[in-house]
């Protein structure tokens, strides 16, 4: 059977947490962080497309990206969405995507 796709009915739970600031994109949009948690939290629409399709999702946002902003978060994600980097076969049954609010006073982790 070489080659074939098992089956596999998937149940996902997230929650987007803002980064630790230890990676470089982390600590480039750090700025942005309050605005777009917010924006994430106001419908579970929102916070799936910022998991799913994050570059998408900041435009949507009306988060201001710089320019070098823009091109930081597309060399880093690339445009890859979540049917990519799952394995063939796999279907998700519900996908359950919940925001942590941003720390208060700037702090992050």
């Amino acid at each position: 059977m070489a080659g074939a796709a098992i089956p596999m009915n998937l149940t996902l739970d997230v929650t987007i947490r803002p980064g630790t600031g230890d990676e470089p994109l982390d600590a480039l949009l750090a700025r942005h962080v309050p605005a777009l948690l917010k924006w994430a939290s106001g419908n579970s629409a929102n916070a799936e497309l910022l998991l799913v399709d994050p570059i998408t999702a900041v435009a949507r946002s009306g988060v201001k990206l710089t320019r070098s902003e823009q091109l930081a978060l597309e060399q880093q994600l690339g445009r890859q969405t979540v049917t990519d980097v799952l394995p063939p076969g796999a279907q998700v049954s519900r996908f359950d995507v919940k925001v942590a609010s941003a720390p208060k006073g700037g702090s992050r982790g």
